[in-house]
């Protein structure tokens, strides 16, 4: 079938008119997932990308990014000014971040050290066996659960959950290679202004510093004093 000049002309003229009304729509391109052993990561400035993972490789994600889950072994974490990120799972990696970064939903750490800068938002828990754990100004929704880290929270930082010190549970085994001795308290830094909405919950002892402005419930002992 022949279709003549004029109808050919009526059609282009009707794609063009929908294209710049908005009635034709690309199709959206999925979000890129990065998936690695020994490689270092790189998100660039404002992109949109899926799931981070990684084994050694150091993770570097750039300001204004947004990402999924990042999940990595031994590489270190970095997420620069005003990131957000789904969560965050590490085990001997340390995760570092900026100032106006937004994790969505929980971090957790086995040995890495957790650090966040003012105006960060952390809507899930922070969990950490050994990793040290310093939020400066940094507003949180959920649990902070520790068993041997430092936890230092600074410049008004606002908790709405609970800072919960868990117990060693290798203290008696191990001819005493893990023992909970003195010198091996964690130390519980509570400074200016700092909020805390929930319960603080001890069931080891810690070398505890509690600013005189800091607002604090009641802590909860659970351990023989």
């Amino acid at each position: 079938m022949k279709i003549n000049n004029s109808v050919m002309q009526g059609l282009k003229i009707s794609i063009l008119t929908l294209a710049m009304s908005g009635g034709i729509v690309a199709a959206k391109e999925e979000a890129k997932s990065y998936d690695t052993v020994n490689k270092d990561i790189v998100v660039t400035v404002g992109e949109k990308a899926g799931e981070i993972n990684t084994v050694n490789g150091e993770i570097e994600i750039r300001k204004m990014a947004v990402v999924g889950s990042i999940d990595t072994v031994n590489g270190d974490i970095s997420l620069a000014e005003k990131v957000t990120a789904k969560g965050i799972d590490s085990v001997n990696g340390d995760v570092e971040a900026s100032n106006n970064v937004t994790i969505e939903k929980n971090i957790a750490t086995v040995n890495g050290e957790v650090t966040f800068e003012e105006g960060s938002k952390i809507k899930g828990n922070i969990n950490s066996v050994n990793g040290d754990i310093e939020l400066d100004g940094v507003s949180m929704n959920g649990n902070i659960e520790v068993v041997n880290s430092d936890v230092i929270l600074k410049k008004g930082t606002v908790i709405d959950g609970d800072l919960i010190v868990k117990k060693n549970k290798g203290s008696s085994s191990f001819f005493g290679l893990f023992s909970d001795s003195s010198g091996s308290k964690p130390k519980i830094k509570i400074g200016d202004n700092v909020v805390i909405k929930g319960q603080i919950i001890l069931y080891r002892k810690v070398k505890l510093d509690v600013s005189d402005s800091a607002k604090i419930p009641e802590i909860d002992y659970r351990y023989k004093k």
